[in-house]
Order: C-alpha cells, then structure tokens, then sequence
C-alpha cells in the first residue's frame, strides 16, 4: 500500500529533486526508469554539492531528450528553473499534464493525466490504479483531456468561484514553466468547458480500469 499524502504529492511533479529523491526506497517506487532516476540523483548530487555547472549539464541533456517520462521532464525544469535557467515561452506554456481532483464524500477523485501517456487514479476510497504501458486508446484520450483543460477559461471561473460555497473542483495545470490550479465551483459543472473536461476524465478513468483488469488477467498465472 503506498503513502496516499506522498503519492498525491508527486502527481503534480512540482518538488525539488532533494524533496523528490529524500526517502525513496527506489526508482520503482515512483514508476520511474531507474536510468532517468539515477540521472536525476546525479544532478541532485551536483546542486547539493555547488557544482552547478554539472547539474545544468546534466538537467539539460535530460530534457532535451527526445522521449522522456513527463514527470522527469517536470522535475528537471523545476531544477533548471531554481538555478536560474528558463524554458523559452512556447515550451513553458504547452500542457506536460492535467491533475483533476473531484470533491467526494469523505474525500475526492484524484486523477493525474500525462503527455507521455501514462497516468495515475487515486479513488476517495484510497484505492489507486498507475498506468506505465504504452496504449494508443489511453494515450489518445489523455491529449483529449490535456486539450481540453487549454480551453479552461481561469478569469470567468474566478468571478464564479465568489458567490459559490463548498469544495470546488480543482484542475492543476502542469508546465515546464510551472504549475498552476484553477478552481471550478461544483455548482457550475453545467459549464461547457468543465463538464466536457470531467467527461472526458470520466472516460480515461473507465479506459485505465478496463485495460488494467485485461492486464492483469493476461499476467495472472495458471491455476493448478
């Protein structure tokens, strides 16, 4: 059973490498590679170390990769970003990942949705499904979703959220530039852009229980 506060955390991607790295068993811990794991704990030790020059070097060469894991690309950034290195303004503002989180009773939905394709769901409950396996279905829905929290219009949901009371809903957008959190009253889900963006959610959740318990029978082995 994982650390529900510590898996929630990391779905947003948004720590330091120090606070990344402290306390983890392993890289498979976090559904990482272990080559970009051990190449994210070299760089740790560089800054830690004030060798920041190496750090850079090595933060850089990780992101400029052509396929990389969008959770190391955002922990990456986030290193580049405190020693003072900027992604340029079209990669800081493209969508990395969306991490909705639907009030329930008791507790709320959780679902963290990646460009790579990989994705996490932590139900109220506190079970919780992890999606590593490449699939085009799961990955189509999910740059569905990712287009479809561009269109979230922030400044309209601010002037609704001062009249409405409750748990809102919360859609935390994931950048290389950064993350940030727009807040949607439950009593506005009528609105065109969030209800079409829960749909969407509701699908991709759907998808990953579907192919999971595939999965899982395919790796099941032989009764005797």
């Amino acid at each position: 059973m994982p650390d529900i506060g510590r898996f929630t955390k990391l779905l947003f991607a948004d720590q330091s490498l120090t606070d990344l790295l402290a306390g983890v068993a392993g890289y498979d811990e976090e559904g990482v590679s272990r080559e970009l794991w051990m190449r994210l704990k070299e760089a740790e030790r560089c800054l830690r170390e004030d060798r920041k020059g190496e750090g850079a070097a090595v933060l850089t060469e990780l992101v400029s990769a052509k396929s990389i894991e969008t959770r190391v690309l955002l922990w990456s950034w986030r290193a580049l970003r405190q020693i003072g290195v900027q992604p340029n303004i079209e990669l800081a503002s493209k969508i990395q990942g969306v991490v909705l989180q639907v009030p329930m009773p008791g507790g709320a939905d959780v679902l963290a949705a990646y460009d790579d394709g990989t994705a996490r769901y932590l139900n109220f409950t506190g079970k919780v499904l992890s999606w590593n396996i490449p699939d085009h279905s799961i990955h189509g829905i999910i740059r569905a979703l990712l287009v479809q929290a561009q269109k979230l219009d922030s400044t309209a949901k601010s002037r609704l959220d001062a009249h409405s009371a409750g748990t809102p809903i919360k859609v935390s957008i994931l950048t290389v530039g950064g993350n940030h959190e727009v807040e949607i009253p439950c009593d506005s889900v009528g609105n065109g852009s969030i209800e079409q963006l829960l749909s969407i959610g509701a699908e991709l959740i759907t998808r990953l229980k579907n192919r999971s318990e595939v999965v899982s029978r395919l790796i099941e082995p032989p009764s005797h």
